[in-house]
């Protein structure tokens, strides 16, 4: 017994009768056999469906037939004008467009984990590394893989190597850190970038025409941005440990 509710009435029981499917029906069905059945049933012609699908008309139909055979009951009407879907098969058709839709979602899906990609991007990144790569890659790989979605995440140099090594972003792109916070993380180099320094009119350094590290290493410096701190300081205390002074940023603007 099932209730059904009609628009303005009250609750009122009414009995329902499905038709049993031997256990047996399902074993020799194939996808091809649902995949002739939706053809027909959307077209509901059997000539317009063979054609659609590239198949015999007499073939298509014989495959019909053997499905209905194999589940005992009649899932089209036929006509001098063409077919009608019977109960049965108004029932059944939208059970095997839903099968074959999970089908050729699997499959997507499936091929895409097999080619690399992902529903999501996890993708790190230091400042100002984002405004030199990022945009062109991200717009290049969109085009390649345009049903995945890229989410970009503004970290620190320490921050990017904990969210790569436990997994949540699928890649970064930074500075290769010094020390052991990189242990363990494998690094591409996709590019270089030289190092500038800026200075005060009337700097003593002016007046030299190369400046080294030894003279750079008792000076005060600025950075921009406190993520960019991190990777420059471990930068410079990699290059000014020779000279004997590794010396932190004094100054923020």
């Amino acid at each position: 017994m099932f209730w059904h509710r009609i628009a303005g009435s009250a609750q009122r029981p009414f009995s329902c009768c499905f038709h049993a499917f031997p256990a047996q029906s399902f074993e020799a069905m194939e996808l091809r056999h649902l995949r002739y059945f939706v053809a027909v049933g959307q077209a509901l012609n059997f000539t317009k469906a063979a054609m659609r699908l590239h198949l015999a008309q007499p073939a298509l139909s014989r495959q019909v037939s053997d499905l209905e055979d194999e589940l005992g009951v009649d899932l089209l009407k036929r006509t001098s004008h063409g077919v009608l879907l019977t109960s049965e098969g108004k029932l059944f058709l939208e059970f095997a467009r839903g099968i074959l839709q999970g089908v050729d979602d699997s499959v997507t899906k499936v091929r895409a984990m097999a080619r690399g990609e992902f529903d999501e991007l996890q993708v790190g990144y230091l400042p100002p590394l984002d405004m030199h790569i990022l945009p062109r890659a991200v717009a290049q790989f969109q085009k390649s893989a345009p049903g995945v979605k890229v989410v970009l995440h503004d970290l620190g140099s320490d921050e990017l190597c904990e969210k790569l090594r436990d997994g949540f972003l699928h890649l970064a792109v930074m500075i290769r850190p010094s020390g052991t916070s990189g242990v363990g993380l494998d690094f591409e180099e996709v590019g270089s970038y030289p190092f500038f320094v800026a200075m005060a009119p009337g700097h003593p350094l002016l007046r030299m025409k190369t400046i080294s590290v030894e003279a750079l290493a008792s000076q005060l410096w600025s950075s921009l941005h406190d993520e960019i701190i991190q990777s420059i300081t471990g930068y410079c205390k990699t290059s000014f440990r020779p000279c004997g002074r590794i010396l932190p940023p004094r100054a923020t603007a």
